[in-house]
Parts: C-alpha cells; sequence; structure tokens
C-alpha cells in the first residue's frame, strides 16, 4: 500500500518539474495518476479546512487554502493534459472543447443573448466537450515519435 502512495507522489512531483511545459508528450499512466494524486491532496486540503473550521462566510463557506491549492495546480493540470493531447497524436488546442463554453455563458452574462439561454447553452457545450475530450485522453498513446517527440516510458 505505501509504495502505491511513493508512486503517487512521484507522478505528482514530475508533473510539478515540468509545471509550465506544453512541449513533448506524458503517458496515459503519468496523466491519470497526476489526475488522482491531485485530487486526493486536494480532498486532503479541502476537509481539513472544513474540520478545522476555517472558513469566510460569504455566500456560503468559502475554503481559503483549497481554493488556493487549486488555483496554483490549473496550470500544471492545463499543461498535462496538452502533453496528454500530444500523446495521442492530437493538438493541444483541443483543451478549448472545455473552454469555449465559458465564453458562451460569459456572452449571457454580458446580455449578448438571455442569460438563460447561455448558461444552458453553455452547459451543454462544456458537457459534449467534457465527453469528447475524456475519450482522447483516455485513448492509447501513438506508437513510436510522432511530431511532438518520442514515446514517453509508462515505468
Amino acid at each position: 500500500m505505501f509504495w502505491y502512495f511513493e508512486e503517487l507522489l512521484y507522478w505528482y512531483r514530475e508533473a510539478l518539474r515540468r509545471y509550465v511545459d506544453f512541449n513533448g508528450r506524458d503517458s496515459r499512466k503519468a496523466y491519470w495518476m497526476l489526475i488522482l494524486s491531485n485530487s486526493l491532496i486536494y480532498l486532503i486540503v479541502f476537509y481539513s479546512e472544513h474540520l478545522m473550521g476555517i472558513g469566510v462566510p460569504l455566500l456560503g463557506t468559502m475554503h481559503p487554502v483549497s481554493r488556493i491549492y487549486a488555483v496554483l495546480t490549473v496550470v500544471p493540470l492545463f499543461a498535462a493534459k496538452v502533453r496528454r493531447l500530444h500523446d495521442t497524436g492530437r493538438s493541444g488546442w483541443w483543451v478549448m472543447l472545455t473552454l469555449v463554453p465559458g465564453a458562451v455563458v460569459l456572452a449571457g452574462y454580458f446580455k449578448l443573448m438571455p442569460l438563460m439561454v447561455g448558461a444552458l447553452l453553455g452547459f451543454l457545450l462544456y458537457l459534449l466537450g467534457a465527453v469528447v475530450l475524456t475519450v482522447f485522453l483516455t485513448r492509447g498513446s501513438q506508437r513510436g515519435k510522432n511530431r511532438y517527440g518520442p514515446q514517453p516510458k509508462a515505468y
């Protein structure tokens, strides 16, 4: 059991080492171990805050430490997702499938379309993009060298 924890931390440190590296490829194992370790760390931080009563009463309880952690990990998670897409032979621009729907929601917020229409359309586009992106991220690696670099070792 302890070896699994060490492996999780290894992949987490490896991703943080490549914090803003959007070039190259990441194996499927490297990406999903990062997602798992990041989720576990976030849950530990969030529930620790909750149990200690740390929070700012503002429209409910806001947990500042877990929000800061989430903001700090956006870039390495985004970079790992781009590298994972590179490993499947796809451009990193496919990540936009989950970012563009936010613009639709903002269009509703700024009265460029009815707010509820923008929110519903944005949610449906996000859901569709998330499903497509998840399929891409779970696909196997493109064998051998591709235009993004050599095939990573899975360890």
